[in-house]
């Protein structure tokens, strides 16, 4: 069971009470009410009592006419004049003065208004009220009778009132309020603060508690429901205590599955990783065990695409090898893009797009959207294409750089149409990946160079006199076999040795170098130059018979004539040149082979060569065509 909360005392300080509302709307509902009758009240009474006023002086101004006019006919002014005196000595009234036709003052109880003139016509200036009177007798000295009254004076009064009268009403509003105050403090306040602690405390956890009922009024309603509510509560706190102890036990099962389905998810996580590891693995031994031992840059490639698509079931990816001498990336394998002549010819300087950056900095880079990536702006050529991939625009992207002691001799791109597709284990793997490539190319690589040291000539780069002979036996096993002619060309320089004392050693070998450089452009590719020995060369033509043969020779004559070797011009012939002998198999063979074919045949295009430098050099010569009688002549 849970434990009973502990029980504290609620304690009820609100920060306005009800008693403090009420008591401050009756004072401002008060001062409203006093503010508006006394702004419409005051108004008015002024108003009135100008009027009265206005009345009061023309009465005043009537009666002194009267009394002049009557004084006047009796010869009794002095009485009039007392009575005019004591008229003017009222409070509200502030001079009476008499004024002849002219409007001029010659009579008043101001002696300073002596003299002054006035219009006839009554008005009101600076709170003085100025009535006139006139006094329609021709023969009197005195026509109009002015009565000014101090307005000021008589508003004094009303002010004074309006003043005590509104101080009294807002000491009965203040006094009411606070009636109110104490009557709704001592009426509702305490009992709602009894009924508003109880409720804290049953908050806290107190449902035992009853707040105390004094009498059934509202109050006391609410006051009674609230117990019942506490006493409904009590009732169902045991069911409550029971449900919490049956939930806290469901909860703790599902904890302990949730832990459980967690610990399966994380085997499940482990044993699809530890799959893919050994996945990889078998991908790695399968790459060491098929491309360890080739020695060609073509079949490695080829033997690569068969793994990674059989392993690791990518079929889209593209390899790059770089261009020799050269910082260039040039496409080998384009698996899965399409096959357009754009594709083909695809190449990368370093640092160019993500390739050319991996190339450059031989580091990986993963790219989780192809479309957010602005590195990749060099595949926009290919956007308005309709036959490109969608995944070289909003897929994956893994490129990987083939690296060998700190070299960089290609780039792998993996591509893949799902976003985020490639992480870290794929980065290493294919890194690895690109390692094992990269040590096989390095191989091959030297194999082939070991092999063109093997079989080329070191200064000219022909084949050499080895590879010469191995070719021309299996020309001759070929010809044997297929009864094909072929046909042997025997170059000698003419006058070498004189060209190597006239401009010495050094000039002799880019002479040699250039020689052979023409005459290697100057025939089939599936013709075969090699360097003899010295300044001779041996041109192997497969499938050529012999007028075939002397139209190669004659040709190779005319280019060598036509190059611009310094120093030419002292030769004896004026000019670089050469002979040639021919021989061709099997015409040229003799009736019985004393040593092999290769042999012999090399022994006739020899004897027809020399035949060629006694007939005086720069010709070309059969080997039928040597008279077995001639004397030999100098070979130099």
């Amino acid at each position: 069971m849970t434990k009973p909360l502990p029980i504290t005392e609620f304690e009820f300080r609100p920060k306005i009470t009800v008693a403090r509302r009420l008591a401050f709307r009756i004072a401002f509902l008060g001062f409203i009410f006093l503010l508006l009758t006394f702004s419409t009240l005051i108004p008015w009474q002024f108003r009135t009592v100008k009027a009265s006023t206005v009345h009061q002086a023309q009465s005043l101004a009537n009666v002194i006419a009267s009394l002049y006019q009557a004084v006047e006919r009796n010869e009794d002014m002095d009485e009039v004049s007392r009575l005019i005196l004591k008229a003017a000595h009222m409070p509200s009234v502030a001079f009476i003065s008499l004024m002849d036709q002219n409007g001029k003052v010659i009579h008043s109880t101001d002696f300073h208004q002596i003299n002054h003139v006035y219009s006839k016509a009554s008005g009101e200036v600076d709170n003085l009220l100025y009535v006139t009177q006139a006094i329609p007798d021709p023969k009197l000295d005195v026509a109009a009778v002015l009565v000014v009254m101090n307005l000021s004076s008589i508003y004094a009064d009303y002010k004074r009132f309006y003043v005590e009268l509104g101080t009294a009403f807002i000491l009965a509003i203040i006094l009411l309020a606070l009636i109110v105050a104490w009557m709704t403090r001592s009426i509702v306040g305490y009992r709602l603060a009894r009924l508003a602690r109880a409720m804290g405390n049953a908050e806290k956890g107190s449902f035992l508690v009853r707040a105390q009922v004094d009498k059934m009024d509202e109050v006391g309603a609410v006051t009674l429901a609230f117990n019942k509510l506490l006493a409904a509560i009590t009732n169902l706190q045991v069911k409550e205590i029971e449900r919490e102890q049956d939930l806290k036990s469901a909860q703790e099962q599902l904890s302990i599955k949730a832990q459980l389905e967690k610990v399966a998810d994380e085997l499940n996580s482990s044993n699809e990783s530890l799959k893919r590891r050994v996945k990889a693995q078998e991908l790695l031994m399968d790459a060491a065990h098929h491309l360890g031992g080739v020695l060609n840059k073509e079949a490695l490639v080829n033997r690569l695409v068969v793994l990674i698509r059989d392993k690791l079931g990518w079929p889209d990816f593209a390899i790059f090898l770089k261009e020799p001498d050269e910082d260039q990336l040039r496409l080998v394998v384009a698996s899965g893009l399409p096959n357009i002549d754009i594709i083909k010819e695809l190449s990368f300087r370093f640092g160019e797009g993500i390739t050319g950056l991996v190339a450059e900095k031989a580091t990986p880079i993963a790219i989780g959207d192809l479309a957010k990536e602005p590195r990749m702006k060099l595949w926009s050529k290919f956007d308005n294409l309709e036959d490109l991939p969608d995944f070289l625009k909003h897929g994956s992207m893994l490129s990987v750089p083939m690296s060998y002691q700190g070299r960089v001799v290609g780039v792998m791109d993996f591509f893949y149409p799902k976003l985020n597709a490639f992480d870290d284990e794929d980065v290493t793997l294919l890194h690895a990946l690109g390692a094992l490539l990269t040590t096989s190319i390095v191989n091959a690589d030297l194999y082939e160079a070991t092999l063109e040291l093997a079989t080329s000539d070191s200064l000219t780069g022909v084949l050499n006199r080895r590879a010469m002979e191995r070719v021309i036996e299996n020309e001759v096993a070929r010809a044997q076999r297929f009864s094909t002619p072929l046909s042997l060309l025997l170059v000698d320089v003419d006058h070498f040795k004189n060209y190597n004392d006239q401009m010495g050693h050094l000039m002799g070998d880019v002479a040699l170098k250039e020689i052979a450089s023409s005459l290697q452009k100057s025939v089939r590719k599936v013709d075969s130059v090699a360097r003899f020995g010295g300044e001779e060369f041996c041109v192997i033509l497969p499938q050529t018979n012999e007028q075939a043969a002397l139209e190669v020779a004659e040709k190779l004559c005319s280019v060598i004539r036509k190059l611009d070797i310094p120093g030419a011009h002292l030769q004896p012939l004026k000019k670089i040149s050469i002979s040639i002998g021919v021989a061709v198999y099997p015409d040229h063979m003799p009736p019985i082979l004393e040593q092999s074919p290769t042999i012999e045949l090399v022994h006739a295009a020899d004897e027809a060569l020399y035949a060629a430098k006694r007939k005086g050099r720069d010709r070309v010569v059969r080997f039928e065509d040597i008279n077995s009688k001639e004397e030999s002549g100098p070979l130099i």
